[in-house]
């Protein structure tokens, strides 16, 4: 039985009559001619804490939302599948579905009044109209599996190293040269855009590339976007760590919650960015980060790491008396593969590049840790808890990642079982997930209701993997391995993610190490 998560403040969302997502619950909906209202939230998320203190602790709306629908509760960080699927616009995300699981409508955070209201209006047009409300719902679903059909044949495909100044062109337009990062406001750090232009900047001077004009521009962007977001309030100067987002465009009025693979992928940046530049300030911000991990959310003695801390704006309100250690906030203390793996390798570099030998323990034990406790029979990676609970099993997302950190421990750490590891992992993606060219990001399933039966082969995961893949080629001589790494690359087309400015940057860093041989040809 699911143990469902609240807001850590007083209030009543657990009268609620809530139930796991399941063939059962949608069949309940059907049986009793209901709705199905989905809740989206996340242990993390600041206004999912409000929507559990304020709508869903409203008695009256309690009420009639039992009587009325079948309420269904899904935990983000445990369920990207549903997540992926279902997010309208953020978190907390509140949707009504048809008994088939199809979208009738649904928002955000919905005030109390608001979502009264709604509900009443949403219960009496499903009692008056049941049927022509499922037409136009499954009507949607059927768009979206046609946009996916259409989108795979738009454009030639053909993995060239052009793509990757397309890429540098896209991020380039919206690139703030002030304080760095993308846009004006709301500003997310872009860990692996970041990683892309010190890369590029780096083989642009080793080979005298075509595009070694834009060296000093690239690299200039990453550490203008460092430099800024250090001095910004996004960084938490006392503790260490990075906060999700801000509001504004200098890096202020954040957002406070602090999740693990954000972080990971951020002290990446600055160890990359002080190798290169030999900064201090960035020494000094990755050692920072580093130990607010290892102090809250290193998993000692075992290994592994948790994933989240809360947003809690009053905490982190400027005081003038120091942060108390009892009053932090909340800890996800769930281990998911994806992010845990992502902090694995970083742990790593941190290892070569700061020249010690703890990260590199750490890391060695993490990932004893996750073979243990995180691969199921079958050998397909989910997540743990302390009550050994586990989730949705071969995600994409965690074998990508689960496969990339074997890789990086291997070559700080040759020992064959990573290796050995790594390729019983290819083997799953290839049997489980295996797509048209690409792959999918979770496995059909006989129970899946909704927009599960949609599957999708996400470019971000299908990136990872492909430098997964051409890595490992190099690692056991395999031909085969870098020809599905090639193959991967060149199930997309360029049209499919312009602008999609979380997957350009890991499509554009696979292609480049993949067509190196291209670029030093080209030069």
């Amino acid at each position: 039985m699911e143990i469902f998560r609240f807001s850590p403040g007083p209030n009543k969302a657990h009268l609620i009559k809530w139930r796991s997502w399941s063939k059962e619950a949608f069949e309940e909906a059907n049986k009793e001619n209901k709705p199905v209202f989905l809740s989206l939230a996340a242990t993390w998320c600041h206004w999912c804490h409000v929507m559990d203190k304020t709508t869903f602790s409203h008695l009256p709306s309690i009420s009639f939302l039992n009587e009325h629908f079948i309420p269904v509760r899904v935990d983000t960080d445990r369920r990207p599948d549903i997540q992926n699927r279902y997010i309208m616009d953020g978190w907390p995300t509140n949707a009504f579905l048809t008994d088939e699981g199809d979208i009738i409508t649904g928002n955000t955070y919905i005030p109390p009044a608001e979502f009264r209201r709604l509900l009443k209006k949403v219960s009496a047009d499903w009692l008056k109209n049941r049927e022509e409300i499922i037409s136009l719902a499954a009507e949607r679903r059927t768009r979206v599996l046609e946009k996916i059909e259409k989108e795979k044949d738009v454009g030639a495909r053909h993995a060239s190293p052009l793509l990757i100044g397309k890429i540098l062109d896209q991020y380039t337009k919206v690139f703030d040269e002030k304080f760095g990062g993308f846009g004006e406001a709301l500003k997310f750090p872009a860990p692996l855009a970041m990683e892309l232009f010190m890369r590029e900047a780096q083989v642009g001077a080793r080979h005298a590339s075509p595009r070694a004009k834009n060296i000093s521009p690239l690299l200039k962007m990453a550490t203008v976007t460092l430099d800024n977001m250090a001095k910004g309030e996004i960084y938490d100067k006392e503790w260490g760590g990075f906060f999700r987002y801000s509001t504004e465009r200098d890096w202020s009025r954040t957002h406070s919650e602090k999740m693990l693979a954000e972080n990971a992928g951020i002290i990446m940046n600055y160890l990359h960015a002080y190798e290169i530049t030999g900064k201090p300030l960035y020494k000094e911000v990755a050692v920072n980060c580093l130990d607010y991990i290892n102090t809250f959310l290193a998993n000692h003695p075992m290994g592994g790491f948790f994933g989240s801390q809360n947003a809690d704006e009053e905490f982190y309100r400027p005081k003038t008396e120091d942060r108390k250690l009892e009053e932090a906030p909340f800890i996800d203390k769930t281990v998911y593969t994806d992010s845990c793996a992502q902090m694995i390798s970083t742990y790593l570099e941190a290892s070569r590049i700061l020249n010690e030998r703890k990260y590199l323990d750490f890391a060695v034990d993490s990932m004893r840790f996750l073979l243990q406790n995180c691969l199921s029979s079958y050998g397909t990676a989910h997540y743990y808890t302390s009550k050994g609970e586990t989730g949705a099993t071969c995600l994409l997302q965690d074998q990508v990642w689960l496969l990339m950190a074997l890789i990086d421990l291997y070559e700080h750490d040759p020992e064959p079982d990573y290796l050995t590891q790594a390729n019983d992992i290819v083997d799953i993606i290839i049997n489980r997930l295996a797509g048209d060219g690409a792959f999918f990001d979770k496995p059909a399933g006989p129970d899946d209701v909704g927009n599960l039966k949609i599957r999708y082969e996400p470019v971000k995961e299908n990136a990872v993997l492909a430098l997964a893949l051409w890595r490992l080629s190099i690692l056991s001589n395999s031909k085969d391995l870098s020809d599905m790494a090639r193959q991967i690359l060149s199930a997309f087309s360029f049209e499919q993610f312009k602008g999609d400015y979380i997957s350009m940057a890991p499509y554009a860093l696979a292609l480049s190490e993949i067509t190196g041989e291209e670029i030093k040809k080209a030069a």
